[in-house]
């Protein structure tokens, strides 16, 4: 896994999908199960157990989580995709938090434009969850030009950590009045 670009397999993630893993916290009405983050503990937990390198966390939780606040025809697509285990949606949380190596977002006239560090399956992901201040979410196509991924090499070499730079990348979506969900 070490020298691999990214340790996520879409087979397991689309087998998974089979199961109803990855849509545990997606809406019935989209195709999931519409449990609850207990639910998803106990996936995790077999998950974990076992290593699995998959897109769990970023798009099995924190992207269920935060879409189904969100709402809208563009959140409820995705989180079709993600239960059916067609989306892999990556998560940039992490400059909410902690801002490192000049890492942050801005969305200047449409285009977004920055740096975020630690994003979960930011390698093998579709989309990317990017929140930008503490108010808006904007998703981004991952074939959208004028992106650029690295993965990052961590200790843990399950996991798909990435960096992604954004050089005036128009994003799919972008949702107002977030706060509630990030």
């Amino acid at each position: 896994m070490r020298d691999e670009a990214c340790p996520l397999d879409r087979s397991i993630w689309s087998s998974l999908a089979e199961l109803g893993v990855t849509g545990v916290l997606v809406p019935e009405d989209q195709g999931g199960s519409g449990l609850g983050l207990l639910d998803a503990v106990v996936a995790a937990q077999a998950l974990g157990h076992s290593v699995t390198p998959s897109a769990f966390l970023s798009a099995g939780v924190m992207a269920p989580v935060v879409l189904s606040l969100l709402g809208g025809a563009e959140a409820e697509r995705c989180l079709s995709g993600i239960a059916s285990g067609e989306l892999v949606v990556g998560t940039a949380f992490t400059e909410l938090f902690s801002v490192c190596e000049n890492a942050g977002v801005r969305l200047c006239a449409g285009m977004l434009s920055g740096k975020t560090m630690m994003t979960l399956d930011g390698c093998a992901a579709d989309l990317i969850l990017v929140p930008v201040g503490a108010d808006q979410v904007v998703l981004v196509d991952c074939k959208a030009g004028g992106m650029s991924r690295t993965r990052l090499a961590l200790t843990d070499q399950t996991r798909c950590t990435t960096e992604i730079v954004f050089e005036d990348v128009s994003p799919l979506a972008v949702f107002e009045g977030a706060g509630n969900a990030i």
